[in-house]
């Protein structure tokens, strides 16, 4: 039987089966023992597909089969994106530029990306803690209210001092309502303290302890209703990648107009010294200008519209490495008291008389990288108009004299 010295698999010459040198590589079963060169003839044979150099391939009427079908799939136009892929496409050119929309394959190569992007903010509020309930009952109802507020007076004042909430509550269409949602983001921060423990019918005093509290209180995301507020938040995630990555581009636009002026006081630099250096500083400067030049062209390449699309569907198909939530809880006293993780005995006797409660947090770290408290919390309209009123009165007072 003649041999084929050219290929790396069985080829067919005559319509007769010819191996070559390089065929019928033995391959290992699934004891680990290799096949018999009958038993691999009887494969190779049976099978519709051949290999060569570690591609598989249909043959006969199979492979024009599937070349007529992958000729037909790239022919035949994509679907229409649906509309949330569409107004997130229309956010991109909002926010990062219309240039970026005019680019060709725009829409192909980020509806993808966008998707992703639309999923993991849909999962991100998902994971938002349930509504809460802020007002004066709760404050000493609730431990997760009682532990953000200071006292029931931090919760007016938190009402009077957001403008969001003044701007939101003007509105005509709101006076018939009794709730309204809104988002509640805060920081959290840990402190040692002094203070005073009862152990048994002794008085401790000047023991260390650390105080869970919380500061820069503000309200965002306003809505009529629980389903709106959830939407307009899955939006804003969107919207904060976006907006993420534009600042990143208005960096690199920041640092090339840093590195075009540095290129030229350079140049005024070596015509203001020439025939007064070294040859060692000569080529020292000569060195610094090819390095500028060389920069001021990376950065020219890497803000092309065809490069910053690719970048945005890397950016947008890892969402989590911009924006993403931790969880936090911990248990504390009606004092903000936080309960020491050693001393066992302590502990079990301390959650024993119900003196510390567990809460739980979801911290968010987003663009600027540090860490909010988000809280979705249902507000009541009153509370909110007199905390407003109390406020502007207070602003008001004025003395005779």
């Amino acid at each position: 039987m003649p041999q084929c010295t050219n290929c790396l698999r069985t080829r067919y010459h005559d319509k007769k089966r010819i191996p070559s040198r390089h065929t019928d590589v033995i391959r290992t079963g699934a004891l680990g023992m290799p096949r018999s060169s009958a038993a691999t003839d009887v494969v190779a044979a049976a099978s519709p597909c051949i290999s060569v150099s570690g591609r598989t391939i249909l043959r006969g009427k199979d492979f024009d089969m599937t070349i007529l079908s992958s000729l037909t799939n790239w022919l035949h136009p994509a679907p229409p994106p649906d509309e949330a892929v569409r107004a997130g496409l229309k956010r991109i050119s909002e926010i990062i530029g219309p240039l970026l929309a005019m680019e060709r394959g725009f829409e192909r190569r980020l509806v993808l990306p966008v998707q992703h992007a639309l999923a993991y903010c849909n999962q991100l509020v998902a994971s938002f803690p349930p509504v809460v309930d802020v007002n004066r009952q709760t404050f000493g109802a609730d431990p997760l209210v009682n532990a953000l507020f200071a006292s029931a007076s931090d919760i007016d004042h938190m009402l009077a001092q957001s403008r969001p909430l003044r701007e939101y509550i003007a509105n005509p269409l709101l006076f018939g309502i009794e709730h309204f949602y809104a988002l509640l983001a805060t920081r959290r921060h840990e402190k040692q303290v002094l203070g005073s423990e009862t152990s048994g019918d002794l008085m401790q005093r000047e023991v260390p302890r650390s105080v869970l509290y919380f500061s820069d209180h503000a309200l965002a995301v306003f809505a009529s209703d629980e389903e709106t507020e959830k939407s307009q938040l899955r939006s804003l995630a969107f919207d904060s990648l976006l907006r993420s990555f534009s600042a990143h581009v208005k960096a690199v636009r920041a640092e090339q107009d840093t590195l075009h002026r540095e290129r030229e006081m350079e140049k005024v630099r070596i015509l203001v010294a020439r025939g007064h250096l070294s040859i060692p500083e000569e080529d020292a400067h000569t060195r610094y200008l090819a390095s500028l030049d060389e920069r001021l062209r990376d950065n020219a390449a890497a803000l092309m519209p065809g490069r910053l699309v690719m970048a945005l569907a890397d950016f947008l198909m890892k969402p989590e490495e911009a924006m993403h939530i931790e969880p936090f809880s911990a248990r504390v006293d009606r004092g903000g008291t936080l309960l020491a993780p050693e001393g066992a005995l302590e502990n079990a006797a301390a959650e024993g008389d119900g003196r510390f409660r567990l809460i739980e947090f979801a911290e968010l770290v987003s663009r600027d990288r540090r860490k909010h408290v988000v809280l979705p919390v249902r507000l009541r309209r009153d509370d909110a108009m007199r905390a407003i009123t109390q406020a502007q009165h207070a602003r008001e007072r004025y003395i005779i004299i």
